[in-house]
């Protein structure tokens, strides 16, 4: 992933320091994050950081407090592509939306910084290298647990990778 874009500045939270010490940070942004819990929705905006092996994003704890979290790519369960409504303005539908462990999260739309058409080239330019990625990192780990125990993680890695290996073609 030769991607290395700032959209919002790494030291915007602490986010860094929970990445891998070999993960290089590829992409920082702010991202629309959710959680189904009961019969709520939980939504909040998030800063995101992005890198070769996985994302970090904060998510609030009991308190509300945002704590830093990261995902492997390996655990992104479902990747699609959604439609960002925009009260009293069109739809923009290039958003993708990225699933792991619960949490669905999309790259933010600020229509203070960029436009609509602005918008629609930076996501669909972040799903164009963000999913061959996610492909990659999954092909890796199936390969390296052949023989794994954990068939319930298996078949969550292939059907992302079915999920990413379907939007790729689309892209």
């Amino acid at each position: 992933m030769q991607m290395a874009e700032i959209i919002i500045p790494i030291g915007t939270t602490n986010l860094k320091s929970i990445l891998p010490a070999d993960d290089e940070i590829t992409y920082s942004t702010l991202a629309n994050v959710g959680k189904q819990q009961g019969n709520k929705l939980l939504n909040w905006k998030s800063h995101v950081l992005v890198t070769q092996n996985g994302f970090a994003m904060t998510i609030p704890d009991a308190n509300k407090k945002l704590n830093g979290r990261y995902f492997s790519w390996v655990d992104v369960a479902m990747i699609r592509r959604g439609i960002a409504r925009i009260p009293g303005k069109k739809n923009i539908i290039t958003r993708w939306h990225f699933l792991s462990e619960g949490y669905g999260w999309s790259v933010w739309y600020d229509d203070k910084s960029e436009s609509e058409e602005q918008f629609s080239e930076r996501s669909i330019a972040f799903g164009a290298k963000v999913i061959p990625v996610i492909i990659q990192r999954k092909e890796e780990w199936l390969a390296a647990n052949k023989a794994s125990a954990d068939k319930k993680k298996r078949k969550i890695v292939e059907k992302g990778m079915r999920s990413a290996q379907k939007w790729q073609k689309k892209i």
